[in-house]
């Protein structure tokens, strides 16, 4: 009885021992490849791929999602792209179909075949389940960049933010490319933060000085930092060659020049970005902005009919032609236009003045019309 005991126990013992024994191994292989994988040397990876495939081969099941992430991150790292996407769709993701480790290193074999459309679905994903998926981060930046500057803006954030200090030398493009992000959305101050980090972080490297120059040169503009825009911009546009294919310093320093009240100087800096991009409405407008500003009516109207060919009529262009035909004793002409520029911005007070002025002038007489209009 005592014998049969004895074998039963030894028995239970061998099963769960046969049960165990492969995790067991399982662990010491991974144990063993995170130590060679930590290494990063081409033939460290390799040997540390091997022992991750030991350990998958041994309990799929068991060893855990980020185990199959650090095996993808290898195919990845040693540029073995084709093989690498085959294995995570057949082995990878049959065990962790939904896994952020695994999808994040999808994502990238995809950007580095070209697949960018289906890289993002999946960067998408990850970036909402595991937000400090930096390299995921940084591709939805680079991807949504000039496409939605919202999206693009809150990648480069958290890529910025997640991203291993290791990488800090790499900073200075994706900064770049969210400052100007932040001035398309409009908020010239965070903009300001980033392109002055570039400046004095990567002072010494000529690229990267200059691009965070044109950026500030903006950023000071749109924030009415006047003075500093005017500095900074003329100290690019002496050299032609730190002047960016777009022009784009002309237009801010000639902003800055016209809230500066030197109209003639900004009318110059006009027609220097209208050489670069003679179909930029914005162009005209400004060129025209100045000679209004010299009382040069004809000129500016001229200028202003420019713009409107290549943009249409928004409520600030309306606002310009109604003036500048009022100026030049038109108001007939100036009353459709003023009429359609305070009904796309109803709360306007100048706006409101100005028709109510027009339709007092001798050559309309609404007196009721002008009553309402203010």
């Amino acid at each position: 009885m005592r014998a049969a005991r004895i074998a039963v126990c030894a028995a239970a013992v061998f099963a769960v021992t046969a049960y165990v024994a492969p995790k067991v191994f399982a662990q010491t292989d991974v144990s063993e490849a995170d130590e060679l994988f930590d290494r990063g040397d081409p033939k460290s990876l390799k040997r540390a791929a091997k022992k991750y495939d030991a350990a998958i081969r041994k309990d799929p099941r068991g060893v855990p999602a980020g185990v199959y992430g650090k095996r993808a991150a290898i195919y990845v790292l040693l540029k073995q792209i084709d093989a690498g996407l085959q294995w995570v769709d057949t082995v990878a993701l049959k065990q962790y179909p939904d896994a952020p480790e695994i999808l994040e290193y999808k994502a990238l074999m995809l950007w580095q075949l070209g697949r960018r459309d289906e890289a993002i679905a999946i960067a998408d994903r990850v970036a909402k389940a595991k937000p400090d998926a930096f390299q995921v981060q940084l591709l939805r930046g680079n991807y949504y960049y000039g496409r939605d500057p919202a999206k693009a803006a809150d990648a480069f954030e958290a890529y910025l933010k997640y991203r291993p200090a290791s990488l800090a030398d790499g900073d200075a493009l994706p900064r770049l490319k969210l400052g100007i992000e932040y001035l398309r959305r409009g908020d010239a101050d965070a903009a300001e933060k980033h392109f002055e980090i570039v400046s004095k972080q990567f002072r010494r490297n000529p690229r990267w000085l200059l691009n965070a120059n044109n950026g500030l040169c903006a950023a000071y503009t749109r924030n009415r930092k006047f003075d500093r825009a005017i500095t900074l911009c003329e100290r690019i546009v002496e050299n032609p060659k730190q002047i960016d294919r777009t022009g784009a310093v002309w237009f801010n320093l000639g902003q800055a020049y016209l809230h500066m009240r030197q109209p003639r100087k900004a009318r110059q800096a006009g027609q220097e970005f209208l050489r670069f991009q003679p179909n930029k409405a914005k162009g005209y407008v400004l060129v025209g902005d100045a000679y209004f500003e010299e009382r040069n009516f004809e000129e500016a109207l001229r200028y202003y009919r420019q713009a409107e060919e290549r943009a249409g009529s928004d409520a600030g262009l309306l606002k310009r032609l109604g003036k500048v035909y009022r100026a030049l004793g038109q108001p007939k002409l100036a009353l459709p236009k003023l009429v359609a520029a305070a009904a796309a911005n109803p709360d306007s007070v100048d706006l409101a003045l100005e028709l109510g002025e027009t339709y007092l002038h001798p050559d309309i007489r609404e007196d009721d019309k002008a009553l309402a209009a203010v």
